[in-house]
């Protein structure tokens, strides 16, 4: 009986893994309409007319496709975090990087995908060590330890 036991709840799994892949590649759709949808109302470039130098339609030399860190349609999606973005989620408590990431998170209006946490994230880094420097934000602390605050 532990047999048929094990082999149901193996199908089980493998039922559940088939359908998050089924609700990402649908949300990876949705992204990539959404995307082109953005291209179709900015316009196209008519033929002819250069663009960086090049004529419209002359293949540019490339060695191989480039890899996008981010999907088509996400960059759009996220707020501008330039300006004092990063100043105005820290206060006088003393909070670390982590709960900084969290409140920029919650202050976005929808659920970011990985790769749009990623790159706040990747932003959070460079402004906090800009801030520090300024002296605008105050840290203690190091590593995983440190903590930033308003003086």
């Amino acid at each position: 009986m532990s047999n048929l036991r094990t082999a149901r709840l193996a199908i089980e799994a493998e039922i559940a893994h088939a359908k998050k892949g089924a609700a990402y590649y649908m949300e990876r759709v949705s992204s990539l309409e959404q995307a082109l949808a953005q291209l179709s109302s900015a316009g196209e470039v008519a033929p002819g007319v250069k663009t960086n130098g090049k004529a419209a339609g002359t293949p540019a030399k490339t060695r191989g496709p480039k890899r996008r860190r981010v999907e088509a349609g996400e960059a759009g999606q996220l707020p501008s975090t330039a300006g004092d973005y990063w100043q105005n989620l820290i206060d006088e408590q003393p909070k670390s990087g982590a709960d900084i990431l969290a409140a920029a998170v919650n202050g976005l209006g929808f659920t970011p995908t990985r790769a749009q946490v990623g790159k706040l994230r990747n932003r959070m880094a460079f402004a906090l060590k800009a801030l520090v420097q300024s002296g605008a934000v105050k840290d203690s602390g190091s590593g995983r330890a440190r903590r930033y605050f308003r003086a």
